[in-house]
């Protein structure tokens, strides 16, 4: 079926502040990630969390300034496994869609004092992607 943009637009406002979530190990049920999460962040405004299957979750804001939180406050972990976290994009289909990448924190131990520069440490972080 072929959807006006007007239409398509209108479908795709109201995940304009949604996130795709997805456990990297094992699934948990939906009353367990709201649990965990609501402990983790500690969010402002009010949220919601669905479960779409597959061990994917959508998690819709209320505010933009928690969306962003959540997207780049990260890596986030439960139960010893991080939880992958991406933009809400349109047509993303559980299973078949995989989320592409996620944040990481390296530390770097031991580096020399001439080495803290900003420009070579972004070009150090480039290289892991």
């Amino acid at each position: 079926m072929k959807l006006s943009p007007k239409l398509k637009e209108q479908l795709h406002k109201p995940w304009s502040n949604a996130l795709i979530l997805k456990n990297m190990g094992r699934s948990h049920t939906l009353n367990f990630m709201l649990t965990k999460l609501n402990q983790k962040w500690n969010l402002i405004g009010q949220w919601q969390l669905t479960d779409l299957g597959e061990g994917y979750f959508v998690a819709r804001f209320q505010m933009k300034e928690d969306l962003d939180y959540v997207l780049i406050g990260g890596p986030w972990v439960i139960t010893n496994q991080y939880l992958a976290v991406q933009r809400w994009k349109p047509n993303f289909i559980p299973g078949e869609d995989f989320i592409q990448s996620m944040p990481v924190w390296v530390r770097l131990t031991k580096l020399p004092m001439e080495w803290m520069d900003s420009n070579l440490l972004w070009n150090i972080g480039c290289i892991w992607g």
